[in-house]
């Protein structure tokens, strides 16, 4: 049973522009890649609190949080210890040893209750609550409106330092 919840992604690098690792192209994927991991952890961040900072399920929030987002058992002061959305994290890695590729994941650091709070776990499938789907909705958040902003954003500044336009 896995207890970690994950968002990743991955780009293979090959060709003589990523030859060089320390190459403009290499660069802005995983200058990429670290800004849509960044983005990604602000949005989880702002749907796991109480109330989620957005104000509907359309939005992928939390509108009426309540468990572990809303707890200190007084769940009508809105008070939420926060340490779910503190273990959430994001984090990116290039590797060069066996090929070129950026790597990032967003993830909450193995929480044993992860699986339930997303609604991915056993227990989903016996009880009422189906899960928050936090995850899932970020990383369909993330490909759907952010990551093609972020990409040409990045490339369009690639191109312009391949060019000598900027250093």
């Amino acid at each position: 049973m896995t207890t970690g919840l994950d968002i990743t992604m991955s780009v293979k690098e090959s060709g003589p522009f990523f030859e060089r690792r320390d190459s403009i192209m290499n660069a802005a994927i995983k200058d990429t890649v670290q800004n849509i991991v960044e983005v990604g952890e602000q949005r989880l961040s702002q749907i796991l609190r109480p109330g989620g900072g957005i104000t509907s399920f359309s939005q992928t929030s939390l509108s009426q949080a309540s468990g572990v987002f809303k707890s200190v058992g007084e769940a009508g002061k809105q008070a939420s210890t926060g340490n779910y959305r503190r273990n959430v994290h994001g984090e990116v890695r290039s590797y060069f040893f066996l090929r070129q590729q950026s790597f990032g994941r967003i993830h909450d650091s193995g929480v044993v209750y992860g699986p339930w709070l997303e609604g991915t776990s056993r227990r989903n499938m016996t009880t009422r609550f189906k899960g928050y789907q936090s995850f899932r909705n970020t990383k369909s958040w993330l490909d759907r409106t952010q990551t093609p902003k972020i990409l040409q954003k990045h490339m369009t500044r690639m191109r312009r330092r391949m060019n000598g336009d900027i250093v």
